[in-house]
């Protein structure tokens, strides 16, 4: 599970990447004030939980399926467009028992975007990879990702992992 609820939050967006971290900005690890000029209303689900019930299972799908992504006010100077991508905090899940599961095992596909594109990937903890743009003519949108932690593998145990996540937002 990536920890917390669900999470709406008024941002101003600048010419700046600004890091969200279920509620903070963040810039290096410092808190920064970003530009008035450009804002945006975002939901993002502060959390997907991967349930292993069999390790022998070649994948899990996260919940919720789809962990849809939405926003709408956007306030960007044109013909800028706004990007979120996202990484892992830690290199992997630490769980109760059994062996960590590292986290670019986490993979997800996009469906449904609106406003923009969405982008497939793989999670890394030491790269942003990039989860959505928006045209340059958006005021809102939204995507869909499905989440899967692949090849679980013998060493995994039943039960619920948990990764924490940053996104990252920025105006291009």
């Amino acid at each position: 599970m990536i920890m917390g609820a669900w999470k709406r939050k008024r941002m101003r967006i600048g010419a700046v990447c600004f890091a969200v971290m279920i509620g903070e900005l963040l810039m290096g690890g410092t808190p920064v004030r970003a530009q008035a000029s450009s804002t945006v209303d975002i939901t993002i689900p502060a959390s997907v939980t991967f349930i292993v019930t069999d390790s022998n299972a070649l994948s899990v799908t996260g919940s919720p399926n789809p962990f849809t992504i939405s926003y709408h006010s956007l306030k960007i100077p044109t013909p800028r467009r706004m990007r979120i991508q996202v990484r892992a905090e830690s290199i992997e899940f630490t769980p109760t028992n059994g062996s960590p599961i590292p986290a670019n095992k986490i993979s997800w596909t996009t469906t449904s975007a609106v406003g923009g594109a969405g982008y497939n990937g793989t999670l890394s903890s030491t790269t942003y990879t990039t989860v959505y743009e928006s045209t340059t003519t958006a005021t809102s949108g939204s995507v869909g990702l499905t989440w899967r932690l692949s090849t679980v593998g013998t060493s995994t145990r039943a039960g619920t992992y948990t990764l924490n996540l940053r996104w990252l937002l920025e105006s291009l």
